[in-house]
């Protein structure tokens, strides 16, 4: 079989290979999957193509092999955002690059648009906030009562809770991903001619953030509606689920961090859930984190 230019097949021929690719076992599969691969790669129009063709939902082994070239993609992606910006990436696409594991259709304007939405909203109260107290009252009021974002208490294990999209649709989520929606929202907003200053705190039982203005710093909980939270507070979080108390646990953590951790909530829940395929790749991009670089 002579290797195939992918830019002359014709659908019909890319259809009758991709069933050629299903039906085929041993080294002729072995050689198919390797051209496939490469039309796949020289001609990604194939890939729009077959997301729209009901024959594909049949065809296991095209399926699976789109799914394991998209997470191949998510792990590439992932380790070139750490080595051009260092361990303070770009955390929403990070985010989002997670969020499209499990959905290979996910549009990135499902995280832009609602984040922009909020942003334009809150942005004339911020801007007329007469001192930080203020301003964080306005930004707990508004995403918390008036957007009504909480934490997922009677499904906390849930995978979509970890998934910023979902999490952004929902108005639900875990610590992490509810403390993610208030940076990247926070990101996009101006006070005094600055971002307003929220980072996450990686609190080892509870992820939550601190606004940390030159004047005063204060802490949030995000998956409590906004609870304000003293030191004393996070200490005492800590203590009651005997884990003794360090310093660094209320310094600021990088967005390496945050992605990390996220990735290791998604590998918990998987694990409990029996999906070992999924366990296993978010394993692979926790090993592409962990290899990088200081």
């Amino acid at each position: 079989m002579e290797s195939m230019n992918a830019k002359k097949l014709t659908e019909p021929q890319f259809r009758a290979f991709c069933q050629l690719l299903n039906d085929e076992e041993g080294r002729t599969l072995i050689r198919l999957t390797s051209e496939f691969k490469t039309l796949i790669t020289e001609e990604p129009q194939w890939k729009e193509w077959l997301s729209t063709q009901e024959f594909i939902s049949a065809n296991h082994r095209v399926t699976h092999l789109l799914e394991e070239m998209r997470w191949d993609d998510i792990g590439t992606a992932i380790r070139g955002l750490a080595e051009k910006e260092g361990k303070n990436f770009n955390l929403e696409e990070a985010l989002y690059l997670l969020a499209s594991l499990p959905n290979a259709l996910m549009k990135k304007e499902e995280i832009t648009d609602p984040l922009n939405h909020m942003a334009r909203e809150l942005r004339p109260a911020i801007r007329e906030a007469q001192d930080a107290d203020m301003l964080i009252k306005i930004f707990c009021e508004y995403l918390f009562k008036i957007q009504g974002f909480h934490g997922n208490i009677s499904n906390y294990y849930d995978p979509d809770n970890t998934y910023i999209n979902k999490v952004l649709d929902r108005k639900v989520g875990i610590p992490i991903s509810l403390s993610s929606v208030c940076i990247l929202l926070a990101d996009r907003l101006i006070w005094r001619d600055r971002p307003v200053p929220v980072f996450g705190i990686g609190l080892p039982s509870h992820f939550i953030v601190q606004f940390k203005f030159s004047e005063k710093s204060v802490f949030m909980d995000p998956f409590n509606r906004g609870r304000i939270l003293s030191r004393k507070d996070c200490i005492d979080l800590l203590r009651s689920q005997d884990i003794g108390f360090q310093e660094a646990y209320l310094s600021p953590v990088n967005n390496l961090t945050i992605l990390s951790r996220s990735i290791s909530n998604l590998v918990y829940v998987y694990n409990d859930l029996g999906n070992e395929k999924l366990r296993d790749q978010l394993l692979k991009y926790l090993q592409i984190l962990q290899d990088e670089p200081a």
